[in-house]
């Protein structure tokens, strides 16, 4: 529930990517009142509209003589785009018809006709949103059943009267365009988001049971970019999701088409300029209610998912709109199919994030905002008056599931022009690219500039072909803590342990080649059902930043005590890192972390197999963590620089596969508590949970840290899902699996013997001649040891 400016962050980047330069505002004082059954749509207008003023006039303030008029455009996703159309009015009345003028608006799932459904439909159950009258207006104005003052109409229907204010102000915009989803949302229906009511499509199929494509367009002109794509390129942008990638069959227009559009259209409507007063007699505003009142008949649309007053239809429809249906399937369910044309990828699988991105309206669509964008002739932007500003208002995630605010965004001025800046020139060196003459950089060149304008992020690859409470938990930490987290192998199938190698591979090479990771960023690869992160992303830069993870550039693994699978290798191991001299010297594949570039080299090399003329790549049966440490092996033995290095101080990674804890619990007010390890003192951002040992501490670490209510979690919430340890996270054994598990800790004195005996080059088998049914109650010997 609620939310945050991050929630826009993927227009923000790619908004960044076509309209580069441009300078960002928040303003975040309507995500408190957003929230559901929070503050009425009227107030959350008002409110709106005080920032948005307060906005503005810093901005001409700044501007002082160089700028004449502001051109306005306004982006809301669900609530939020009937709070933009009902912050309007008011934003002109303080600031004057003369002082802005407005540009697009663009509506993403905004429920313009409401919220109700047929009561024979299967929505019927959001029409009792209206009985939430004693705690909130917000549900009940949502669903056209508030009673206004003085016999007023229902607040939507004010926003829709075709005599009324708002819808004047509406009409002002030289374009409208509303998006939405065919089908899938939980909260606004099609109909309702596209002001359609008779629009109705067939379910698609992809063979991969995810895709997604534009299915419905209207009310564009035949030689606008988006048009002339879909007829050049095929019917429709189609999306299909095989492992990780999601490819369409045409690509989004170039940047280069899109950017030399003609930005003189006229406005939608035939009357550009504002009314000389929308001021009514007292007369005409009792003639105006009277006839409201009298057509407040409510209709219904074909599927039924969408039920509403006549007048509001017949209001909106008086002004000319642009349609987009976007339909989108995702196998399993959609985490959350309301943000997926926001985008907020907190709420939403990999899977659905990636589509998100693909298909993104502002990408396809090219918004083009008159005088921020290059010509094909040059770099001069396209200005229709002399030293206009261009700014960009969105109204956030608004919705139900989502809190709210707006941003403000400008670009250069007009003698700088939009790619004229120094930082521009500063990007563009870091990245080694260079424009040929007045050539637009191609959408590849802009991200690469995107990437290396913004500050270093800190990134988490976790494998998981199947999402369980643990994996749950790890995400939510991750992203409370401010990384960007994504997993790797949902739904795909588990070969052997080197199919994580093939998963990370798979996932670095896109990121890489997107720019959604830079080169240098720093990034870990973790397992996600048997690992906690609790340090911040900031302390892990820092420390990535700093001795001794900086010193040497290559890749860092966690370390633990057992030398698994083969014994025999810890000698070896010994020899080629005598300066490690703490216990946890050897190599786990379950966690490793360093700069991107070099965190693929490691992946690529592991993959390869060994360097002997004979040798195969390395399979996906295979054992990750022997690979890990044969490739050590290889190098090192042959005097050759180390592939990597051993976190063997627990700085980054503490490994729990252990007889008895070297740790403790310190609480210093953080969004988690930490750990600190007794021995070497340091405290590690990730706990791994390896062994059989290690999944004990783990069980008894989620309790004792109170680790689910600190990151906003419940048992209930996780119940759907499996869990990979002896017991839910939280949870408390019963005896017998107490019992059970505690015998694994005489299995972890076992193999400790087992090392010792073959450091001296003794073969000890203590399985030899075990009678089966004494031990068949046990853990098998056979288990993988320190994973």
């Amino acid at each position: 529930m609620g939310g945050t400016e991050v929630d826009w962050d993927l227009w923000v980047e790619v908004a960044g990517e076509i309209l580069s330069g441009w300078r960002l505002r928040p303003v975040t004082t309507l995500a408190e009142g957003a929230r559901f059954m929070g503050n009425g749509v009227d107030a959350l207008a008002d409110q709106a509209a005080v920032e948005i003023v307060a906005a503005v006039r810093e901005e001409q303030a700044q501007a002082g003589g160089s700028a004449r008029r502001l051109m306005l455009h306004f982006i809301g996703h669900s609530m939020g785009g009937l709070i933009a159309r009902g912050a309007l009015p008011q934003v002109f009345r303080e600031l004057g018809d003369d002082t802005c003028e407005l540009g697009h608006y663009i509506s993403l799932s905004t429920p313009h006709l409401g919220v109700q459904a047929s009561w024979t439909s299967g929505h019927f159950w959001k029409n009792f949103s209206a009985l939430s009258g004693i705690f909130s207006q917000q549900c009940v104005q949502l669903a056209v059943s508030d009673r206004g003052e003085d016999g007023r109409p229902p607040y939507l229907m004010a926003l829709s009267e075709s005599e009324g204010e708002f819808l004047e102000v509406l009409g002002r915009f030289r374009t409208r365009t509303c998006v939405s989803l065919v089908r899938g949302d939980p909260l606004i229906s099609m109909c309702s988001g596209l002001v359609g009511p008779d629009l109705a499509f067939e379910p698609p199929k992809w063979e991969s049971g995810c895709g997604w494509r534009f299915e419905f367009r209207s009310g564009f002109d035949a030689s606008s970019s988006f048009e002339r794509a879909l007829n050049e390129r095929g019917a429709d942008f189609s999306g299909s999701s095989s492992g990780h990638s999601v490819q369409g069959k045409a690509s989004a227009p170039s940047p280069e088409s899109e950017l030399a559009d003609d930005e003189d259209s006229s406005p939608q409507t035939s009357n550009t300029s504002a009314p000389e007063s929308s001021s009514m007699t007292p007369e005409s505003e009792q003639r105006r209610q009277s006839r409201c009142l009298r057509r407040r008949a409510w209709s219904q649309s074909a599927d039924g998912s969408c039920r509403f007053p006549g007048s509001m239809l017949s209001g909106l429809n008086s002004l000319p709109w642009r349609r987009i249906a976007v339909n989108m399937t995702h196998t399993p369910t959609a985490k959350n199919a309301h943000v997926f044309l926001l985008g907020k990828g907190t709420e939403q699988h990999m899977t659905e994030h990636r589509m998100s991105r693909r298909s993104h309206i502002l990408a396809h669509l090219g918004v083009k905002l008159k005088g921020c964008h290059a010509s094909r002739a040059g770099l001069q932007p396209m200005l229709g008056r002399q030293g206009r500003r261009r700014s960009i208002i969105g109204v956030p995630c608004c919705a139900l599931l989502c809190g709210t605010l707006y941003r403000l965004t400008l670009s250069f001025s007009a003698t700088s022009g939009p790619l004229r800046g120094s930082g521009w020139r500063q990007a563009r060196d870091r990245t080694g690219l260079r424009l040929a003459g007045c050539k637009v950089p191609s959408q590849r060149a802009m991200r690469r500039l995107a990437v290396a304008a913004r500050a270093e992020r800190a990134h988490v690859l976790s494998i998981a072909t199947e999402y369980r409470q643990e994996a749950a938990i790890l995400q939510r930490s991750a992203e409370l803590l401010g990384y960007r987290f994504q997993f790797c192998g949902i739904g795909e199938p588990w070969i052997g342990w080197g199919t994580k190698l093939v998963q990370y591979q798979r996932s670095l090479e896109r990121d890489l080649g997107s720019g959604e990771m830079a080169p240098d960023d720093p990034v870990m690869l973790i397992d996600a059902w048997d690992t906690m992160i609790i340090g911040p992303a900031d302390e892990f830069r820092h420390k990535m930043a700093h001795a001794p993870y900086a010193i040497d550039p290559v890749p860092w693994i966690a370390g633990e005590r057992i030398c698994g699978p083969d014994f025999f290798k810890a000698n070896r191991i010994d020899a080629i890192t005598p300066d490690m001299k703490t216990p946890w010297r050897y190599p786990n594949a379950g966690a490793m972390c360093g700069r991107a570039a070099g965190m693929l080299q490691l992946i690529e090399d592991l993959l390869a197999g060994s360097r002997t003329s004979d040798s195969e790549p390395f399979p996906e049966d295979g054992n990750d963590q022997d690979r890990l440490h044969a490739h050590l092996l290889e190098l090192g033995e042959a005097k050759e620089p180390l592939p990597y290095q051993v976190d063997s101080r627990c700085g980054i990674f503490q490994c729990l596969y252990e007889a008895e804890s070297f740790w403790k619990i310190e609480d210093d007010g953080g969004i988690l508590p930490r750990l600190r390890n007794t021995l070497t003192g340091e405290r590690p951002v990730v706990l791994h949970g390896n062994g059989h040992t290690g999944r004990w501490f783990m069980t008894g670490l989620w309790r004792d840290m109170d680790f689910l209510r600190r990151v906003g979690l419940t048992p209930g919430d996780l119940q759907h899902l499996p869990h990979d340890g002896p017991v839910a996270p939280g949870g408390v054994p019963d005896a017998a699996t107490e019992q059970n598990w505690l015998s694994t800790f005489q299995l972890y004195r076992i193999y400790e013997q087992q090392l010792q005996k073959a450091r001296q080059g003794i073969l000890w088998d203590p399985w030899k001649g075990l009678n089966e049914r004494v031990d068949a109650a046990s853990p098998s010997p056979m288990a993988p040891m320190g994973r």
